[in-house]
């Protein structure tokens, strides 16, 4: 693994300047960007499906403000990383442990959204002792009707199947639609200006128009991720002995159809960890009231 100078800082946030680099991972390239002093003690965001690592920015600047180096990484085919020939869990754990290894040596704050929640609560378990501090931004739980054997082993058949196939993006016209059209395929609800956010650094000009930068195979990795047994997750939070934190955004769909059982099932997850609600839907770190989040980060790593 080596790691390689992509471009200077492009983007002004706050006082700070964001950079990216790329790091070469078993023959790919995953785009990592950083923010704040360079001796900062690291905070380390993960996003979700079909996303980016700009959906940061936000946030960022007060983050770095406040002392610390903020790391954002585009998953394997993502944004600007590469596409990739598998996409499985395993495989996204494992360009994490790639990432952390590039950026420091230190115990870390480790931050998960939604669906990147189980692989950055599988890679602490597995490193518990890198790990100062771990947040989860909308914990995504098992559905209320648990999936049985047959069921799972009927995805995976279904995910060997689509693996044949040759998946290719449609074009747009134009970057406001590419917005509308996540909109209209969100599974969680998605305000215009979170999703012209996503947009705008997760296409690229194609024929015309533009098409997304992020990989259709990794929709198949999704058929997968619905196999996974939450009994493992709790157990690999059971060998973490930091803080842990589970945030979630008062007005998402999550607390407004299945409030208190979200809350029980990562209670017992993690007896201990934090339960927070803030202002916002399924992208607080994306929405108006994002400083409530800086504010419930900062709380919990002690400032």
């Amino acid at each position: 693994m080596s790691a390689q100078v992509l471009k200077k800082p492009d983007i002004a946030v706050g006082n700070f300047e964001i950079s990216e680099s790329f790091i070469n991972v078993r023959d790919h390239k995953l785009c990592v960007r950083s923010c704040g002093p360079e001796n900062g003690p690291v905070i380390l965001f993960m996003h979700g499906i079909q996303s980016h690592a700009g959906v940061w920015e936000k946030i960022s600047a007060d983050l770095a403000a406040s002392g610390y180096r903020v790391v954002a990484f585009d998953r394997r085919g993502h944004g600007h990383s590469d596409h990739c020939e598998t996409y499985h869990l395993f495989d996204y754990i494992s360009d994490l442990g790639a990432v952390v290894e590039s950026i420091t040596d230190k115990a870390f704050t480790l931050v998960g959204h939604c669906e990147s929640s189980v692989i950055t609560a599988l890679y602490a378990g597995a490193f518990p002792q890198k790990i100062s501090n771990l947040l989860f931004i909308q914990f995504p739980i098992a559905p209320r009707k648990p999936m049985d054997d047959s069921t799972k082993a009927d995805l995976i058949a279904t995910y060997l199947k689509k693996l044949a196939i040759s998946n290719k993006h449609s074009v747009v016209s134009s970057i406001d639609e590419a917005a509308q059209r996540s909109i209209q395929g969100a599974p969680f609800p998605m305000p215009e200006e979170v999703a012209l956010h996503v947009a705008q650094r997760n296409v690229k000009p194609y024929q015309g128009g533009y098409i997304w930068r992020w990989d259709p195979m990794i929709l198949n990795y999704r058929l997968l991720y619905n196999t996974i047994d939450m009994s493992i997750v709790g157990a690999s939070l059971a060998k973490v002995s930091a803080p842990v934190t589970f945030i979630y955004g008062n007005e998402s769909s999550l607390m407004k159809t299945d409030k208190e059982r979200h809350l029980a099932v990562t209670r017992d997850l993690k007896p201990g960890a934090k339960q927070v609600l803030v202002a916002g839907g399924h992208y607080p770190h994306m929405e108006a009231d994002s400083h409530v989040l800086v504010k419930v980060i900062l709380d919990s790593l002690g400032k």
